[in-house]
């Protein structure tokens, strides 16, 4: 019998030990389990954040170029209409104060574009430049070939 006893309590010891064994395992691997997919969802929940963030940060500034792009496209567009008026005006007695506006909107027109090159993102700033520099090349040879006005024209 005490062989018997031994064995129970040998084969009772190696239960409990195999029981001791398994259950810290298994009552810790749900926590380790939860704990990483949390940690995996408060990780995925940040990354989101960022992306937000960066979104947000990317909508905002594309706004804020494009509204100093439709600004520089005014200024385009009335140094246009300045230098007709300033081509009507040849010979009469408004031709020097046209001339005087569409010299001061061309040059408006063309400090701000430099202004956006140097501002604007470098890709948005190449395509500004591919798609404006001759428009504002002939803006300003346009505005170059208007003859000189003397303070006497009109007046003779």
């Amino acid at each position: 019998m005490s062989e018997h006893e031994t064995t129970t309590t040998t084969s009772s010891s190696s239960s409990t030990t195999t029981t001791a064994a398994t259950t810290p395992i298994t009552r810790w691997f749900p926590r380790i389990r939860r704990r990483s997919s949390s940690a995996t969802t408060s990780s995925t929940l940040s990354n989101n954040s960022f992306y937000e963030y960066n979104n947000k940060y990317t909508e905002d500034t594309l706004m804020v170029e494009d509204k100093q792009i439709d600004e520089f496209q005014h200024l385009y567009r009335l140094g246009v209409d300045e230098i007709a008026y300033a081509i009507e005006s040849q010979g009469s007695i408004y031709y020097s104060g046209d001339l005087i506006s569409a010299t001061e909107a061309v040059n408006n027109c063309l400090d701000r574009f430099q202004q956006l090159m140097q501002t604007l993102n470098s890709e948005r700033s190449h395509k500004l430049q591919q798609e404006w520099t001759e428009i504002l090349f002939e803006l300003r040879s346009k505005l170059d070939s208007l003859p000189y006005a003397s303070s006497t024209d009109g007046y003779s």
